[in-house]
């Protein structure tokens, strides 16, 4: 794990608050945008903005979801984890003191049984590659998630992601220069394993089927003219919002589950 904590501090050094830093590398600015905000609606639609609530936000980076969420929701507090130092003092410059973070694994939680009423993650279990590592995590997301608690998981998926890499030739062309640290991709029947092994039921999931097939058109537009790509994401938009189960192929799957 101390490779990954290295990996992610000098990201954090690098990339600071920039978005490019947690989320695609190299791509114009609209895009990320565009899947900060698919990725934020698919959180908020978990929140109940109570007094009582609080949140778990796992690899939270800088803070982007959480900042956005505290801003949405007046009466929620939130709470973030990551590994980063770096990133964990970002987010407590940014967001304390209703939103505060702490330096932590995933696999293994610095809070007690049953604290929090949601928990969320984006791209954080794919970092895990091993399957005992995987089931660690899950299993102290679920130790420390209340019962009749929601947890919101968004992780990438494999078929979206060989479109998105065309079949591994983009990573080829980039080569050494850009190598990343080992990730994986879930596919949905995966995530639906390891929620049911540790008593949490998927109720939801939604994806990004029409943003995948055509990101290289949004690209090209984008490159040539944000107005045009925006015009085009909003198309975009309506045709994925009434995908609803029907997620293949997406590069990014969100799933809302429920503790029992």
């Amino acid at each position: 794990m101390k490779t990954l904590e290295k990996f992610w501090e000098q990201r954090s050094q690098k990339y600071g608050t920039r978005i490019e830093g947690v989320l695609l590398k190299s791509v114009p600015s609209v895009i990320n945008d565009y899947l900060h905000q698919w990725m934020l609606e698919q959180i908020s639609s978990e929140v109940e903005n109570k007094e009582s609530v609080q949140v778990l936000d796992i690899g939270c980076g800088y803070g982007r979801l959480s900042g956005e969420l505290l801003n949405r929701f007046s009466k929620i507090k939130i709470v973030g984890v990551d590994i980063a130092p770096k990133y964990v003092d970002l987010y407590n410059q940014q967001l304390a003191p209703r939103g505060r973070a702490f330096k932590g694994d995933v696999r293994q939680l610095p809070f007690k049984d049953n604290s929090f009423n949601m928990i969320f993650m984006v791209t954080t279990l794919m970092y895990l590659s091993d399957d005992q590592d995987q089931k660690k995590a899950m299993k102290e997301i679920t130790r420390v998630l209340k019962p009749g608690g929601r947890l919101m998981i968004i992780e990438r998926n494999p078929l979206g992601y060989n479109i998105f890499n065309l079949g591994g030739l983009i990573s080829k062309l980039r080569g050494q220069k850009h190598s990343e640290i080992p990730a994986v991709s879930f596919s949905p029947s995966r995530i639906f394993q390891l929620a049911h092994s540790f008593d949490l039921k998927v109720v939801k999931r939604q994806g990004l089927p029409g943003f995948t097939v055509f990101f290289f058109p949004i690209l090209a537009s984008a490159l040539v003219n944000n107005h045009l790509a925006r015009l085009f994401l909003r198309l975009i938009k309506k045709i994925d919002s009434q995908a609803g189960w029907f997620v293949q192929p997406s590069l990014y799957i969100s799933y809302s589950g429920i503790k029992a």
